[in-house]
């Protein structure tokens, strides 16, 4: 377990809510729907029809009753809460947006081994940047940005602009969802649009030809995370003569993701409010070679204390005057969450609500530790063990479809585009199981590995009759290197009798002939997380 002290201070319960109409020209349409459809095909977002028709009559209602907006409060808003009527700008410019930094302790039970957790990090986000420094005290500061601050070969640069943040969906749909409402939220595009075109006039002071030369490759789309997604734009530079990465750092950092604008007034709030020291968190992270440089933004970080048992986690959100200090804060808590999973101890086999989950735990633990990290799942109630257990892991990565035959072949793409690296499929009892067929029939003759957990019926629901219930053993005769059905959690079996059996898929998936392997796994009721 862990305790948790935060150091900031609390939101006040003010509410707002978005005006969603207000963040695109309906001009450019020709209707409200077509500017919907618009906006997210810039942005990178396919979203089902069913999330285009909420947006559109949400838009439409909102339409409707607007009345003549009011004068901006957003300096005042900004002197009140963070500087009590102090002047904002050394040079009197108005502060339009501050970036506060929160940070939360935790003490652990255990000593925490950092090159382990960021390698679970990269496990669960890839396209991330992790990092790793280790202090000759002991103490260790360690993360995974999403943020590149730059990258630069043979005198041409890039950057980003990172802002905004949502939550990621449980799936497509909910995903699309939450990144429209992003990408309509006027306090969410404000904040990314300051961050944008600071990054743009930054790379301006660099570059051949200045502003002229800095191209906008990514407008305003979607940087999607494992847990969060920003609204993101790419733009890029060809630099002037003499220009080094030293003047890419000096001018890009701190940026208004990190800091705020303008910067001066920006640094002045956050020296005069913020109650202690960032170190390294925020700062650039990177290396430099003799051809080029890859820096990144070191934030959703942590810092470990000498001994492992203390741990500080770091995040920091954007205030701009359209603000609302409760979604600020659950912004925060979205940041902090992967660490805070990755750091919560795992729940011990006794503490199982029921025999299922607890050999399912066991299954899914050791797939993972033996290199199998993707599990692609199809929803169905017999196999919620399972998919419950693949869900909670911190190594693994889900992907859900409702078709087995689409997820079979995704499964099977997935091994030959990652090195025959396998991936498992999850799936329910019946027929499910027969429409894995094509794929195992052509992992088997390509000798791809590719792992099938189907769930299964008991024993005695077997050939009684039973809905959904079809002979499943064995059911991909010779094309399956290694079958075996699995005997129902509860029935006597020790926990490590099902540790070894995913010990000798994994074998059979690397052996000299590579192809598929079928574990057929019996369940009794209760099939979700009911404690008995």
């Amino acid at each position: 377990s862990t305790s948790t002290s935060t150091s900031t201070t609390a939101p006040s319960d003010t509410a707002g809510w978005a005006d969603l109409g207000s963040s695109f020209d309906e001009s450019d349409g020709a209707d409200v729907r077509s500017a919907l459809e618009l906006l997210g095909r810039a942005a990178g977002v396919e979203a089902p029809s069913a999330v285009l028709d909420q947006f559109e009559a949400m838009t439409m209602a909102l339409n409707a009753d607007r009345t003549t907006p009011a004068a901006s409060n957003m300096e005042g808003l900004v002197d009140a809460m963070l500087l009590g009527g102090e002047e904002t700008s050394l040079r009197g410019d108005p502060l339009r947006k501050v970036v506060l930094a929160r940070k939360s302790d935790l003490a652990l039970n255990a000593p925490v081994d950092t090159f382990a957790l960021v390698s679970r990090l990269q496990s669960r986000d890839p396209d991330a940047y992790q990092f790793v420094l280790r202090h000759p005290n002991g103490a260790t500061f360690l993360g995974s940005t999403p943020e590149r601050l730059f990258a630069s070969n043979k005198g041409y640069a890039a950057s980003e602009a990172v802002a905004g943040t949502r939550a990621r969906g449980a799936d497509d749909g909910e995903d699309a969802a939450l990144a429209y409402d992003m990408l309509l939220s006027p306090k969410e595009h404000e904040e990314f649009a300051i961050v944008r075109e600071e990054v743009r006039s930054a790379l301006a002071e660099v570059a051949q030809s200045g502003i002229d030369g800095v191209n906008m490759e990514i407008e305003k789309g979607i940087l999607r995370n494992v847990a969060v997604q920003h609204l993101y734009a790419r733009l890029s530079a060809p630099l002037a003569r003499g220009k080094t990465e030293a003047d890419l750092i000096s001018a890009l950092h701190p940026t208004p993701a990190v800091c705020g604008y303008p910067r001066s007034a920006a640094l002045h709030t956050l020296r005069a409010v913020e109650s202690f020291d960032r170190g390294l968190y925020a700062g650039p992270l990177g290396w430099i070679s003799a051809e080029g440089a890859e820096f990144a933004v070191a934030i959703r970080s942590a810092l470990a204390a000498p001994g492992g048992k203390d741990v500080t986690l770091y995040a920091g959100v954007g205030v701009v005057g359209s603000a609302n200090a409760k979604a600020e804060w659950s912004e925060l808590n979205l940041k902090t969450k992967p660490l805070e999973i990755l750091l919560s101890p795992a729940p011990t086999l006794a503490s199982m609500p029921n025999p299922n989950a607890a050999w399912a735990t066991v299954l899914v633990g050791e797939l993972v530790r033996g290199g199998v990290t993707t599990f692609c799942i199809a929803p169905g109630s017999r196999s919620t063990p399972l998919a419950l257990a693949a869900e909670k892991h911190v190594g693994a990565n889900v992907v859900v479809c409702i078709d087995e035959r689409s997820l079979g072949f995704y499964a099977l793409g997935y091994a030959k585009g990652a090195s025959l690296r396998p991936a498992a499929v999850i799936c329910s009892s019946g027929t499910a199981v027969a429409n894995l067929l094509p794929a195992v029939v052509e992992a088997s003759e390509s000798s791809t590995p590719l792992l099938l957990l189907t769930a299964d019926r008991p024993y005695e629901l077997r050939d009684t009759g039973a809905n959904q219930t079809i002979d499943q053993v064995k059911i991909f005769g010779s094309y399956a290197r290694f079958a075996a059905d699995l005997a129902p959690p509860g029935d006597g079996a020790p926990a490590r009798a099902c540790a070894t059996m995913a010990a000798t898929a994994l074998r059979y998936l690397r052996g000299a002939n590579p192809g598929p392997v079928h574990l057929n796994c019996a369940f009794r009721e209760p099939l979700g997380p009911q404690r008995v």
